[in-house]
């Protein structure tokens, strides 16, 4: 199902455009990736991104050109991607969820239920239906697949567990208890996510604190405020309130190792690497994806250009939610986890 998805530009708080009152070079084409006119704006994000004619257009009819292009083009509709191991799964904005590549242990079978969240280890994925009950399919060792009683706002699934973030910012985790995976704090809690053997979660203040095993001290985090947290497989990352990203855990492969710029708005921990969404829309990874063709190193991740929402790290492959809504995965092929519908 699509959508037209379209920008309007005198909408978007900061910017004031007079009608034809643009210099004579001008952004436009709008899925270039190139700043046709170098004022460092790009694409859309330019706010005189504009298509032929559009100087005519004055929907408001008080001399302000909205500047309405259709420059993000047809949105495909998808709002959440995740990926793990060798299966990836992405949820529609209609509530549909599809998974793809290995399928093994029936883990791409997703139920027919509409859900608001998502989340995968590879082998097993859960989900909050829409009725804000949790379920869970796939592989279900230790019972990590077997679907927790109570009403919730998100999921988190690691290797053997599996844990749901209640309505009320209470913690429900289940599956193998071995190193403390299911022991969850007491909350009120805002955010949680799981790696491979640990969990990490966000408190009402920005705090985190993190339960599971804690190789390299992957579950000690920092000191600092938070507004988004990613558990990975020997390493986490979390956004800070000051739009930074922090890392720690294993560092052998630079997992550990973001970027030193402000501005990131989301960030995603997988096996060896991590992803980062920059709120100009950029995409930016650290670490390894895989063997590079090189036999003396290892592949770095080379994430796609363009304008995205969202990104997802996984073991050998990423995937992200582009500006218009679709979806784009790179890294390792093998199972075709690296290629969505």
């Amino acid at each position: 199902m699509n959508t037209a998805f379209t920008i309007c530009l005198t909408a978007v708080i900061g910017w004031s455009i007079m009608a034809c009152s643009k210099p004579a070079e001008q952004e436009t084409e709008c899925h270039d990736l190139i700043d046709n006119d170098a004022d460092g704006e790009v694409d859309c994000l330019d706010p005189d991104c504009i298509i032929s004619g559009a100087c005519d257009y004055d929907t408001s009819s008080q001399g302000v050109t909205d500047y309405c292009s259709p420059c993000a083009g047809e949105s495909e509709g998808w709002v959440q991607v995740v990926i793990g191991n060798d299966t990836a799964c992405a949820r529609h904005e209609s509530g549909e969820v599809v998974c793809w590549g290995e399928d093994g242990d029936n883990q791409t079978r997703v139920p027919a239920e509409d859900f608001t969240h998502i989340a995968t280890a590879g082998s097993h994925s859960c989900g909050v239906r829409s009725d804000s009950s949790a379920v869970c399919w796939g592989e279900n060792d230790y019972g990590k697949a077997s679907s927790a009683a109570g009403e919730f706002t998100q999921v988190a699934v690691g290797k053997f567990h599996s844990c749901g973030l209640q309505t009320g910012g209470e913690l429900e985790c289940w599956g193998l208890a071995a190193a403390g995976n299911t022991d969850a704090p007491e909350g009120p809690w805002s955010e949680i996510d799981a790696g491979y053997d640990h969990t990490c979660a966000i408190d009402a203040d920005g705090a985190i604190e993190c339960w599971g095993a804690n190789s390299e001290d992957k579950a000690t985090p920092p000191d600092n405020t938070f507004s988004n947290i990613s558990a990975g497989g020997t390493h986490t990352c979390g956004v800070t309130e000051g739009t930074t990203i922090e890392c720690w855990g294993s560092d052998i492969f630079g997992q550990s190792s973001p970027p030193e710029s402000d501005g990131w708005i989301q960030v995603s921990a997988g096996a060896a690497h991590g992803c980062g969404v920059h709120q100009d829309g950029h995409i930016e990874c650290w670490g390894v994806d895989g063997l590079d063709t090189d036999p003396d190193g290892w592949r770095p991740v080379n994430p796609p250009e363009g304008l995205f929402v969202q990104v997802a790290a996984g073991e050998l492959a990423s995937c992200a939610v582009t500006l218009d809504s679709t979806l784009v995965c790179w890294g390792d092929n093998l199972n075709g986890q690296a290629s969505p519908p």
